[in-house]
């Protein structure tokens, strides 16, 4: 694979080898293996500047899962605690200039999935504001008995507009997924625009299927958006759109074990896919999603991929 046109030089992702999270990084053209993290704690959902210095990840360190910072090329010094609210931090995401991450964000530490909200941290002033709750989405979920919503996996498309996954939940104990919408939200004037979940599209044999949507992931140049459709609770068919949610489309992804993200690297894709072990794992496409999958050289469970071009 080195010298592959298509491959970007770096994927960052959580690595679980045993029951441990790190932080791991792989180069796409040599496929040599990195290790960052190596603390008794869990390290994970890296996301990496655009200039790739600088990587921020959620840790439980110090007990609840907090946001910290680190230096991509130094990753033995001193991580900085950067959590600003005294909750719980999931799925952090640099913004395209490198000042601001988007993150999901639970007041309560012990609660991680109740009254989720949006936040914007300021990594310079190290502000953090709260730009969208669960009831500006979908009203009636800020109870503690009966559904609940979580707002999660939020992505940049542009400077202003950020894409995230409003997921409903059965109840806070059995996990069970009921609905899952991706939205968008304009930062600056606070609308928020449905893009996909629920309604039908068909399939490559013209088969109309209904779906939920998670796991998106956005261009850099805001253009395309990728997710994965979702049937039950294993069933998932990558999928992509423009930003004003029209052209959905079904990714040249022939691999029945797809998972997700979908993400873009020169003419191919990164994508997770789940093992005959249940474990998720990262794979790249071949010569446009018809040839076998390259799976990256990683012993162990690999997701929450980032690739840095």
């Amino acid at each position: 694979m080195a010298g592959a046109a298509w491959a970007g030089p770096a994927v960052y992702f959580t690595g679980e080898i045993g029951a441990n999270p790190d932080l791991y990084r792989i180069d796409l053209e040599s496929m040599k293996v990195a290790r960052l993290t190596t603390a008794s704690s869990a390290e994970m959902q890296p996301t990496v500047s655009a200039n790739g210095k600088t990587v921020a990840f959620v840790s439980d360190a110090g007990g609840a899962s907090s946001l910290y910072l680190m230096q991509s090329e130094l990753p033995e010094a001193p991580w900085k605690n950067f959590a600003i609210g005294m909750g719980a931090y999931a799925h952090p995401a640099f913004s395209p200039d490198g000042a601001q991450i988007a993150v999901s964000y639970a007041p309560d530490p012990e609660a991680p999935l109740m009254n989720t909200c949006l936040a914007i941290v300021d990594v310079n002033a190290r502000t953090q504001k709260i730009v969208l709750e669960g009831k500006d989405v979908q009203p009636g979920h800020e109870g503690n008995d009966g559904p609940i919503l979580v707002l999660d996996r939020p992505q940049w498309l542009d400077a202003t507009n950020l894409v995230f996954a409003a997921l409903e939940y059965a109840d806070a104990e059995s996990g069970r997924l009921t609905s899952a919408t991706l939205y968008r939200m304009n930062l600056s004037d606070k609308t928020v625009v449905r893009l996909a979940g629920g309604e039908s599209y068909f399939d490559e044999k013209g088969v109309p299927r209904g779906f939920k949507a998670s796991v998106p992931w956005c261009a850099a140049d805001g253009a395309l958006i990728t997710f994965s459709a979702i049937q039950g609770h294993l069933d998932r068919t990558p999928m992509s759109m423009t930003a004003d949610a029209k052209n959905k489309r079904v990714l040249p992804i022939k691999d029945e074990d797809y998972w997700g993200p979908a993400i873009q690297v020169g003419g191919e894709y990164l994508y997770g896919f789940r093992d005959d072990e249940g474990r998720l794992r990262l794979a790249l496409t071949a010569n446009g999603g018809k040839g076998p999958r390259r799976v990256l050289p990683f012993d162990g469970a690999a997701l929450d991929p980032v690739v840095i071009p």
